[in-house]
C-alpha cells in the first residue's frame, strides 16, 4: 500500500468525528447549526468547510457531521460489530457504511454514533469520502 492512504475504519471514522466527546456532537447534545451543513441551514448543496468558522473539532477536522456523508472502509452489519459477515440485503451484501449525514440530513442523522450504507456503486451529490493513513503499531482499541 505504499503511502498507506485508505478509507477510515467506521471506528476511526467516529474516533475522529467525536474528538474526545461522548455527547450526540462533538460541539454538544444539540444541534448547533454554527458547527455543521444539514437540511435546514444548507440551502440544499455542498458548502466549502472555511464557511463555518467553528467546524473544526477539537482534533482539527473540519465538516466530520454534514456537508456530505463519507464513505468509509467497513462492510455494513446491522449489530455494529467488527467481526461475522456482512449483512445480506437480497441476497448481496448490503454495501460500505457511510457517516456524518450530508446537507440533504435532517439533524438526528449527524450525530457521531449515526450510521447508514450504500452499495459500493451508489454515486450522489451528497456522497463523499476522507482519506486516513495508516501509521505502523497505532491501533485505535474497540472498547470491548
Amino acid at each position: 500500500m505504499g503511502s498507506g492512504l485508505r478509507l477510515p475504519t467506521e471506528q476511526e471514522w467516529e474516533y475522529g468525528a467525536r474528538a474526545g466527546s461522548t455527547d450526540n456532537y462533538f460541539w454538544g447534545s444539540e444541534i448547533d447549526p454554527h458547527y455543521c451543513w444539514y437540511w435546514e441551514n444548507s440551502a440544499s448543496g455542498a458548502r466549502d468547510p472555511t464557511d463555518h468558522s467553528l467546524s473544526s473539532n477539537g482534533f482539527g477536522l473540519s465538516d466530520m457531521l454534514g456537508n456530505v456523508k463519507e464513505w468509509c472502509e467497513d462492510l455494513w452489519r446491522s449489530d455494529y460489530s467488527e467481526s461475522g459477515p456482512a449483512t445480506i440485503v437480497n441476497n448481496i451484501p448490503a454495501g460500505r457504511i457511510t457517516r456524518g449525514g450530508s446537507f440533504r440530513s435532517g439533524s438526528e442523522f449527524l450525530r457521531c454514533s449515526s450510521r447508514s450504507w450504500h452499495r459500493p456503486e451508489w454515486r450522489a451529490i451528497d456522497l463523499g469520502f476522507r482519506v486516513a493513513r495508516s501509521i505502523s503499531g497505532f491501533h485505535i482499541s474497540s472498547g470491548k
